[in-house]
């Protein structure tokens, strides 16, 4: 279906549904209702964003291939680059300016400056209540504080081996293409076929996916969220309530987990 003004909604797009305000992916955000657009990043030329830190955000080049757009508290705008080099999360800050968030470095580590990194994958973005940008990063999630300093909150860099749970979340498989924060804080990384839970202490659980099923159950019925087998998720949001919202595109579907599971 065609959203407003007459584009596909897409995994890429981030509808903020307090403020109404659309950020499209591409460097252009729309509020709503009003239908105004205004561009935030990009001249639309094609280049790097990284060759331009520290400049106007609307004068940059950008390739159209960013990830996991969100619109921080503060008002300013986050971005990720997945599928060009290098691998980075941007912001655009309410004065227009672009900055590096992570990724871009050569190396690896823990409690390090976020912008020495190399990141593998950044998608999906969220903000945790401290002001931490969180970052669905391949088979890692990871916590960038608000001093820049980068951790590891789940996944252990394994791309095969068996999913577990009731265990730390460091040491479980992981791969994250979204990610989402409850209202009481614990962090939620969204598979392609399964939702994890990490609570306060660290502790990695599944949240939703992983049934024996061939699918999502029939319109209008209920069913355990873990019961659920999903075909595609790209992407998740979690309301003040605690339900989440997920989306399927294989089964082409718009599912709601509420707070009972």
């Amino acid at each position: 279906p065609l959203g407003p003004a007459g584009w596909s909604w897409q995994h890429h797009h981030d509808l903020d549904i307090a403020t109404g305000e659309l950020s499209l992916g591409d460097g252009r955000r729309v509020v709503l209702p009003g239908g105004i657009i205004s561009r935030i990043a990009g001249n639309n030329a094609p280049g790097s964003p990284f060759d331009h830190v520290g400049q106007d955000a609307s004068t940059i080049e950008m390739h159209p291939d960013h990830e996991g757009v969100m619109r921080a508290s503060d008002g300013s705008v986050y971005f990720g680059y997945a599928n060009s080099v290098p691998r980075a999360v941007y912001r655009v800050t309410t004065a227009g300016v672009l900055e590096l968030v992570a990724g871009g470095g050569s190396g690896e580590g823990e409690g390090v400056l976020a912008t020495t990194i190399a990141l593998s994958n950044p998608r999906g973005l969220a903000e945790a209540a401290d002001g931490s940008i969180l970052i669905a990063d391949y088979t890692r999630l990871r916590r960038v504080d608000p001093a820049g300093l980068i951790t590891t909150i789940g996944g252990n860099g394994a791309t095969t081996g068996k999913i577990t749970d009731g265990v730390p979340a460091t040491d479980s498989r992981l791969n994250p293409f979204d990610v989402t924060v409850g209202p009481d804080g614990q962090v939620y990384a969204v598979g392609k076929k399964r939702i994890r839970r990490i609570d306060g202490d660290g502790i990695i659980h599944t949240y939703a996916g992983g049934g024996g099923g061939t699918g999502w159950t029939v319109t209008g019925a209920s069913v355990n969220a873990t019961e659920t087998t999903f075909g595609n998720l790209q992407g998740a949001d979690m309301n003040a309530a605690g339900q989440m919202v997920v989306a399927d595109d294989l089964y082409k579907r718009v599912g709601l987990i509420d707070t009972d599971g």
